[in-house]
């Protein structure tokens, strides 16, 4: 003690205990404090939940009922009581309950079990049915049964009303288990000992792990009137009902018990989570054990420790950073594996979650949650490796380029989020067409590419993406409504159009180029052919979006003729392209290559314009009073501004809205039937007349004539040109005329160039017709003999 050295040393080693022991002191009470707070604040937390929970399920049953109210037959008053007791007879195998039961306005309730045990019983005393009968679903919790069935059982009885036309027509009456309440909450007490009870808006307890409580219908507020030791408990009960949330400690059993109180959503329950203040603070003591001892180990051993603080938090820091630059040089596979729970482990977890959300991003599309490109030339390279022999594939590998036709009007029309909907649709449908051999990625845009290995014939290939079309084309089921998409296709495969990814992905989409020119829905594989063919209609689209702006388009009319008076009605505008080097290109030809490109919205508009212009001048010079048909593409209908356009243009030029007839294809309008019906009326409210082309070869035909608003029919030439050869082309014409008569419609037949297709028309009461028999199309100035004609037989 005579040392300096020892003195500073006791005096070191006193202050450094001193400051430990109040250190250690503070720190304590503080674990102390924060470890009661997280056990209440946990048991609140399962108190929370649990109510949640219940709720929950409440709302489950109550969905269930309230989804099977829905069905007309139950809820319209006229539909006979036996058909709606077979109803529930029939639904009662899927339900959740007892037993189910439709009860009329008058309370008398007709239960079925879902056997053959169907009878009836009058509630109309009890207060779940007058509820209901006010429009408000209710739920009894578990209580002696008022079903003489139950034989005085404990059952939980549910009801919702049922409406039509804005009133009650009745209730849904179904009764469930009564201990559903009692098991959906026995695990979730707080600590060994814990559990959880349900008491009703009087305090009755309706839910309890002794079971023998719910059965006896326990009240502990009204026993602690007489039982001052659980006051306190009644004191929480009444809190939760003013307050809405309470927690507190009663005696219950001897026993000290803590407890949260939750209001149970949409019902007058509240949920009780109890845990014994024993349990609860022997983790606090046993807290306060470990805390004391690591403090004294700390004192023993914090001057060694010193020396390895430094290297103790600086490593996880340094680890962290070496992966941050592994992974800024494109490593994306590094992961950390720090485990600790403090901010360095934390930051460790978030680094994983990061680089698993730039992984994500990299190799997969976040709309279809597919693969994308670089995920399939992986695949492709691992593949096309582990399979060659002595430099050739065992097998061929197949890539299919699938994309949507005009996907473009999708996202136009309903927005991003209901396009990139659709898509994932799509891509769900052709994962469950795919078969083991088969993987499906995403490509660019639109696209969906499928990768098969182990290819069969080419025949068979094609055969099988047929297939896989026919089923992406069915309809869609989307918040816009029942959606139609089509799908063009083309395919490559490896050795023969390449050994390459990215050789494969060309060729395919040649041949996806070429199938959408040949209209949609269609499939092609590639071949030398195609890519000329392909050439050849990227030539011509380019020589196609000159062709306006160099006055190289023009109009033809072609005559319509009244069938018996052989006059002229009529005409229908007809676009034609004369290129000055190439001559005469044919409609079907650059007709489909101006929708795929887009031109055809400029065209189309060009060729309304021309030929309401036209009409106009025909009008005013000769007084004729002939309607003007013009054809409207699909993608042209399908635009978001052609109504207004078409509106325009007739104020424009001037046109008679009642002589403008705009001619549309069945597959024009059946794309997305109800914003199609809802044009055409805008369309016929302006007094523009519709007509449904090529009429009879569409996929819907009669199914949604009733719905759409058409004004004319124009049966479709293939039928009329073998009608004197065919007596199922006779009948088939015949069927369409009635059909279009009965539904008050005007029918005009199309192509028709002999004097016998006419007789058989006329004896069909066709009104109207065109072809070659009555006309060729004419240029504006070839028609000035007609218009005369017509214009004398007027004045006559």
């Amino acid at each position: 003690m005579h040392s300096i050295r020892t003195k500073m040393i006791v005096v070191v080693l006193v202050a450094m205990t001193l400051i430990s022991m109040l250190l250690s002191w503070i720190a304590l009470d503080a674990a102390t404090d924060t470890a009661f707070n997280n056990v209440t604040q946990s048991i609140r937390d399962l108190s929370a939940e649990g109510a949640e929970l219940v709720s929950a399920r409440l709302e489950t049953q109550y969905a269930y009922l309230l989804g099977l109210g829905k069905i007309a037959r139950l809820h319209r008053p006229e539909v006979d009581l036996s058909v709606k007791t077979q109803l529930l007879h029939e639904e009662k195998g899927r339900s959740p309950f007892l037993r189910i039961g439709f009860a009329n306005p008058q309370g008398v309730v007709h239960f079925t079990d879902g056997k053959e045990h169907v009878y009836s019983l009058d509630i109309g005393e009890q207060i779940f049915f007058q509820q209901s009968m006010k429009g408000h679903p209710w739920a009894v919790p578990p209580n002696p049964s008022f079903d003489p069935q139950d034989q005085g059982e404990m059952v939980m009885v549910y009801s919702v009303p049922l409406t039509y036309e804005g009133e009650v027509t009745g209730v849904l009456v179904a009764v469930g288990e009564w201990d559903m309440l009692t098991r959906l909450i026995e695990d979730m007490g707080h600590g060994e000992n814990g559990y959880a009870y349900i008491l009703d808006s009087h305090g009755t307890c309706i839910a309890h792990q002794r079971r023998e409580l719910v059965l006896s219908q326990y009240n502990p507020i009204e026993d602690a009137k007489e039982n001052e030791t659980i006051l306190p408990l009644a004191q929480l009960f009444q809190d939760v009902i003013e307050k809405g949330v309470s927690d507190g400690a009663y005696f219950f059993n001897e026993r000290m018990v803590y407890a949260s109180f939750t209001p149970i959503g949409n019902t007058s329950w509240v949920l009780s989570v109890a845990a014994l203040e024993s349990e609860m603070m022997a983790s606090v003591v046993s807290l306060r054990r470990k805390m004391t001892l690591a403090v004294m180990g700390m004192l023993f051993l914090g001057s060694v420790m010193a020396l390895f603080i430094g290297n103790y938090f600086t490593a996880p820091v340094i680890q962290m950073e070496k992966l941050f630059t592994k992974a800024a040089k494109g490593d994306l596979g590094v992961r950390a594996t720090i485990k600790s729970r403090d901010e360095i482990g934390r930051a460790s977890r978030s680094f994983n979650t990061m680089m698993n959300h730039i992984n994500e991003l990299t190799y997969y599309d976040p709309v279809t949650q597919l693969p994308n490109a670089r995920v399939l030339a992986e695949v492709f390279h691992q593949h096309i490796t582990g399979q060659q022999k002595g430099g050739l594939l065992v097998k061929p590998i197949t890539l299919t380029l699938i994309a949507a036709d005009g996907f473009s009007r999708i996202n136009e029309t309903y927005g991003y989020d209901q396009g990139n909907h659709l898509l994932h649709m799509a891509a769900q449908r052709l994962q469950q067409m795919a078969d083991q051999d088969s993987k499906v990625f995403r490509g660019h845009s639109d696209e969906v590419l499928v990768l098969r290995t182990n290819s069969d014939e080419w025949n068979e290939e094609l055969k099988r993406v047929e297939k896989w079309l026919r089923y992406l084309m069915e309809p869609y089921d989307t918040q816009a409504g029942v959606l139609n998409l089509t799908f063009s296709a083309g395919m490559a495969r490896s050795p023969e159009h390449g050994n390459t990814v990215e050789e494969l992905l060309q060729k395919a989409g040649l041949a996806k180029t070429l199938a959408k020119t040949q209209g949609r829905g269609q499939v092609k594989a590639f071949s030398a052919e195609v890519g000329r063919e392909v050439l050849e209609a990227t030539e011509l689209e380019h020589l196609l979006s000159q062709a306006l702006s160099q006055n190289q388009l023009k109009l033809v009319y072609q005559p319509i003729v009244d069938l018996r008076s052989q006059k002229v009605q009529g005409v229908e505008a007809l676009l034609r392209w004369q290129h000055p080097e190439r001559g005469n290109i044919p409609p079907d030809v650059f007709i489909p290559l101006a929708e795929r490109s887009g031109l055809i919205h400029g065209i189309g508009q060009w060729v309304l314009k021309e030929a309401c212009r036209q009409q106009v001048a025909w009008q005013r010079k000769h007084s004729v009073q002939w309607f003007m048909a013009v054809n409207i593409a699909a993608s042209q209908f399908e635009s978001p501004n052609f109504v207004a356009m078409v509106e325009k243009t007739l104020r424009q030029t001037g046109m008679d809205p009642r002589r403008l007839e705009l001619e549309m294809t069945e597959r024009t309008v059946i794309q997305e039937v109800e914003g199609s019906i809802r044009r055409l009326n805008v369309l016929r409210q302006m007094g523009v007349r519709i007509s449904m082309d090529d009429f009879g070869t569409g996929y819907s035909s009669l199914s949604y004539m009733v719905r759409l608003p058409v004004d004319t029919l124009k049966i479709d030439r293939s039928f009329i040109s073998s009608m004197t050869e065919s007596q199922q082309a006779q009948a088939i014409a015949s069927t369409i005329i009635a059909m279009g008569h009965s539904l008050n419609l005007k029918m005009i037949a199309e192509g028709i160039e002999t004097k016998e297709q006419r007789d058989l028309l006329q004896k069909g009461v066709c009104q109207m017709g065109q072809g070659y028999l009555f006309s060729r199309p004419l240029s504006a100035e070839q028609m000035t003999p007609l218009l005369e004609q017509s214009s004398q037989e007027k004045d006559r």
